[in-house]
Formats: structure tokens, C-alpha cells, sequence
């Protein structure tokens, strides 16, 4: 927003007179939105000083409201005695989520200065796998009892959840607390309070395991609706849930690490500080481009006596190859989108390989027309190098869209996140195999 700046000066304005006081009377005027806004256009030192500073339960607000990218290196920097501070005065989820980024070390160091009962829910939620749906359930669940009437399960929510400012989902649990249903909030409070409650619960209700991924969760709750997924254990039994604004950070997470790896930055952030750890997150996709260029010298190295026999034909590899790796891109997206919202299976691969080679060989063939057609006029009316060119496109785009539609499926089925076949990892292997491809041919051409 436009007041960012301005908020942020004020912010250190504040900090430069030390009025404490005067400080947390100020923030606790404004959004914690706003205020984690401004605190990301402060120098480090500020924010540090900031959150040190503010009362503990304004603090945790700020850094519950912080793009998970930017709160990894402002946890980083605080020290361990004010973050388990802040750490209780948030809930055991959020809590989890700002120990992620410490060393293993420093996070056992902050949850032993937890208290108890904090301390037991964070160690807890740390043995479900990381990105799973145990790590972000909340597990304090709206649940009553199967047994009853409507009257006995508006008491029963009043006494353990009447502090509550919204209730969106009620689940319907029996004697074991295994789950049976749910029942819409609305729908209790307009029915007779004799009524059993069973009449009014919905069987038909979709639940999660703990460690399954979060993307999945998310991908459920979206395909379905869902503004709450239930997490059951391996006996059915209900220990927690999963909101739909967890869903809507997972989403925003997902998507900024798929943009990274589609940028060739991986972790890297704006927000980042220091220049070591953007050289940390970008130098491993670099190199991979290096290697790439390395790979693609090695190719023409092999056909020298190819280019020093028809020297036209180095003019057009930048088009052969940014072609093809603009095809790669667009099926290796296509297919991560896919693999994402759940819209592609496995069982699908033959239907959708089909469709993009008609796609390539279609784009193959009018492309390759236009390229051929601009080497004979280029060349002063070379219709070998002009046939060359038309047949190498062809073959060089239907390999690009083919190879960017399986490798996303490949990279799945190995475990490793589809997104990293975007971006420098498609691109460079696209480009070693349509210089093969075209140098190949070439070499047959010209014999």
C-alpha cells in the first residue's frame, strides 16, 4: 500500500526516541497487516528492534502476518529468548512454522524455553512429516457428540467453544472420537432442540491423514469446496483440522516456490538480506546453465566439419533452439498445472502425450514453413538448407513438447517436486537434445 513508506519511517522514528510505551500504543492502532508490511522495509537492526520491543502479543501478530519468505531470516535473526517469547503467544502451528528455518540446534534450544503444555503441542506437531497436514492442522476442533439431541450439542459448543468469534464447520464424533460427519452451524441453530442430531449430519464428509502433503489437502479442499478438512489418525479418530485460510497460505506458498523454480532462483527472496544467500539459491541453477552451454560447445565441437562446410547453418541455431525451448516450457507448465490441481493422473499420459505431439507436429510444420522459407530467401535460394531447417523444426519441437510433458511426471513419480522441471532444468536439457537433433540431420544433409 501506499502508506508502507510512511509507516515504516514512523516505525523508525519511534525506535530512534526509545519510547517503548508510545511505540506499542501506535501499533496497537494499526493492522498487524500494515505493521508486517512496514517492518519488511526496515534495515535489519530495525526489525529485530521492532518486534524486541513491542509487546509480545503485537509481535507474534507481525510474524504470524508475514510472507513465510520473508519471516525466515527476521526468526533467523532473533534471538532465541525473545522468539520463545513470541512463540507462546502464538498458536502451535503457527509456532511450528517460525521454528522450521532455525538450525536443528537453535530450535531445540527455543522449544526447551517453552512452557509445558506449549513445549508438548510443538513436539508433537515436529514429528508429522514436514509440508503434511499434521504440521498445519489446528487442533482444537468444533466437534459434538453423535448421541444427542440438538439441545445437548448447542450446550456442549457454548461451554467449550463459546470464545470462539466464528465457528464455519462442526464435526460430529461417537464415543471413541471416531468421525462421523458433520453438520452445518446454521442448520443447528435453526433446528428444534429436540431433535436428535443425528437427522441433521452429513455422512458424506472427506478427511485428511496427517501426513499427507499439504499441496493435496489444499488441491481437496479447493476441487471440493471445503472451508474445513478433518484430520483423522489410522483409527479414524479426530485430531484436528485443516482451515481454509491454511489452504489459502498453502496455496500462496506453493506458488511462490513454483515461480523460484520456474525463475531459476529457488529460495531466493527480495526480501532476502544478504548476497550469500541469494548466491546460495540462484549459483546451483546457474551452474546447471553452465553446464548446459558446456554440453551444447560439445555438440557443435562434434560437427565442426559440418559448420565449416555450410556455415549458414550456425546463423539459425538461436532459432532452432529458442523454439524448442519455448515449447518445452509451455508443455513442462501445462503438465506441472496438471500434476498441481490433481486434473492429470498417470492413467492420462497416453491422451495427453497424443494431443501434444498433433500440437507439435502442427506448430512443427508452420514454423518450420516460415524458418525454411526465410533461409532460401536469406541464403540466395539454398533449398537444401531451406528443407534442412523445415524437417529439423519439425522434429526438434515434437521432441521439446513431448520431453516437457513426461519429465514433470517422471520428476513426480521419483518423489522430487514437478516445478523444478520448469525453468533452467527443461530449458538446458532442450537445448543439448535439439542441437543433436539439428546438427544430426545436418550432418546426414551435407554428408
Amino acid at each position: 500500500m501506499n502508506a508502507q513508506p510512511d509507516l515504516a519511517s514512523e516505525l523508525e522514528t519511534w525506535l530512534e526516541l526509545d519510547r517503548p510505551e508510545a511505540l506499542a500504543a501506535r501499533a496497537s492502532e494499526l493492522h498487524p497487516a500494515d505493521l508486517a508490511a512496514a517492518l519488511t522495509q526496515l534495515e535489519a537492526e530495525g526489525q529485530t528492534a521492532l518486534l524486541e520491543r513491542l509487546p509480545s502479543e503485537i509481535a507474534a501478530s507481525i510474524l504470524a502476518e508475514l510472507d513465510p519468505l520473508a519471516c525466515r531470516h527476521v526468526v533467523c535473526d532473533l534471538g532465541e529468548p525473545s522468539l520463545s517469547i513470541l512463540l507462546e503467544e502464538m498458536s502451535p502451528q503457527a509456532a511450528v512454522s517460525m521454528l522450521e528455518p532455525l538450525p536443528v540446534e537453535a530450535r531445540e534450544r527455543v522449544i526447551a524455553a517453552l512452557s509445558p503444555s506449549m513445549r508438548s503441542e510443538v513436539e508433537q506437531r515436529l514429528l508429522h512429516p514436514e509440508d503434511s497436514a499434521g504440521r498445519i492442522m489446528t487442533t482444537e476442533v468444533p466437534s459434538v457428540a453423535w448421541e444427542g439431541n440438538v439441545a445437548q450439542a448447542t450446550e456442549s459448543l457454548r461451554r467449550r467453544f463459546g470464545d470462539r468469534s466464528a465457528i464455519d464447520t462442526i464435526f460430529v464424533i461417537d464415543d471413541a472420537e471416531r468421525l462421523q460427519g458433520r453438520v452445518s452451524p446454521l442448520r443447528l441453530l435453526l433446528a428444534d432442540p429436540d431433535q436428535p442430531l443425528q437427522e441433521l449430519v452429513d455422512r458424506e464428509v472427506l478427511s485428511v491423514p496427517p501426513d499427507m502433503d499439504q499441496e493435496r489437502v489444499a488441491d481437496l479442499a479447493v476441487r471440493y469446496d471445503l472451508v474445513a478438512v478433518p484430520v483423522v489418525d489410522e483409527r479414524e479418530r479426530l485430531i484436528g483440522r485443516v482451515s481454509f485460510d491454511d489452504v489459502f497460505d498453502v496455496i500462496h506458498e506453493e506458488e511462490s516456490e513454483d515461480i523460484s523454480y520456474l525463475a531459476g532462483t529457488g529460495t531466493d527472496a527480495p526480501t532476502d538480506r544478504t548476497a550469500r544467500r541469494a548466491i546460495r539459491a540462484r549459483l546451483p541453477w546457474l551452474c546447471l546453465g553452465l553446464v548446459g552451454g558446456l554440453g551444447s560447445a560439445l555438440v557443435l565441437s562434434r560437427f565442426e566439419a559440418s559448420l565449416e562446410r555450410l556455415v549458414s547453418l550456425a546463423f539459425f541455431v538461436p532459432a532452432v533452439l529458442g523454439l524448442a525451448g519455448a515449447v518445452a516450457v509451455q508443455s513442462s507448465s501445462l503438465a506441472v498445472r496438471g500434476l498441481a490441481t490433481g486434473s492429470l493422473a498417470p492413467r492420462q499420459l497416453p491422451a495427453v502425450a497424443w494431443r501434444e505431439l498433433r500440437v507439435s507436429v502442427g506448430m512443427g510444420l508452420a514454423l518450420g514453413a516460415l524458418l525454411g522459407l526465410a533461409a532460401f530467401i536469406s541464403s540466395g535460394g539454398d533449398h537444401r538448407l531451406a528443407g534442412l531447417l523445415f524437417v529439423v523444426l519439425v522434429l526438434v519441437l515434437v521432441a521439446a513438447a513431448i520431453g516437457g510433458t513426461l519429465m514433470p511426471l517422471a520428476l513426480e513419480k521419483l518423489g522430487v517436486d514437478p516445478a523444478m522441471a520448469m525453468g533452467p532444468f527443461v530449458t538446458t536439457l532442450t537445448d543439448l537434445a535439439a542441437l543433436a537433433i539439428y546438427m544430426g540431420i545436418a550432418s546426414l544433409v551435407i554428408g
